[in-house]
């Protein structure tokens, strides 16, 4: 799997955390899995020489609500 395809797939990880999170709260085993979830294949991405994840910042924005 390229950088991307993980990259893309971190995306849907992170935003069907945060839908779950808004709507199951923090409590719930399945807002838990799609964290880890997320985590793992953030993971995979290695780090650049400046020493974040390719799309870092989006990925960040993925798992919070936007206002």
């Amino acid at each position: 799997m390229g950088v991307q395809s993980t990259h893309a797939d971190s995306l849907v990880l992170g935003s069907a955390f945060q839908q779950a999170y808004s709507n199951l709260g923090p409590n719930d085993s399945l807002v838990y899995d799609l964290l880890e979830g997320y985590k793992q294949k953030r993971r995979e991405i290695k780090k650049g020489l400046d020493g974040r994840r390719y799309g870092a910042y989006n990925a960040y924005r993925s798992t919070h609500s936007i206002s």
